[in-house]
């Protein structure tokens, strides 16, 4: 297995996972920035501040416990690089995450994205946003 092959077979879904939420991100700002006649110039600012925390914090928790999801995967793909004999139930282990790795990551995303929208329409209405401002956060944070 070249270096390349080995790299690519063991970070295809966190590289996945990462460049998903980070489209859904993008997008959901692009929106936003368009819809600024909607958000009262005083809360406006409150938005970039909660995603300078939350999102960073999102990520960096999806990126450590994917890492820890995959172990095993991790290490039966160390194990064939360096062509060491691995126990059948490590193989098991591993293969069953890879069977479920994609449903994992999509709970795992849509975990932290719901969060989000009860952090960030709560976080506005801490503020004093109005209703249809709660709502427009709400359904955004979602579609991320």
């Amino acid at each position: 297995m070249s270096a390349l092959s080995y790299f690519r077979a063991k970070n295809a879904m966190l590289v996945a996972s990462f460049f998903s939420n980070a489209m859904g991100v993008a997008v959901v700002v692009f929106i936003s920035r368009r819809m600024g006649k909607i958000f009262s110039p005083e809360i406006a600012p409150l938005g970039s501040y909660i995603n300078s925390i939350f999102i960073p914090i999102a990520f960096v928790t999806q990126v450590i416990i994917a890492l820890v999801y995959e172990k095993p995967i991790r290490c039966c793909l160390n194990g064939l690089r360096d062509q060491v004999a691995l126990s059948p139930e490590a193989v098991s282990e591993a293969r069953r995450k890879v069977l479920n790795e994609p449903f994992f990551l999509i709970g795992m995303n849509s975990v932290v994205w719901l969060t989000a929208a009860i952090i960030y329409s709560g976080m506005f209405w801490a503020h004093g946003a109005g209703r249809k401002m709660i709502e427009v956060v709400l359904f955004q944070t979602l579609f991320t």
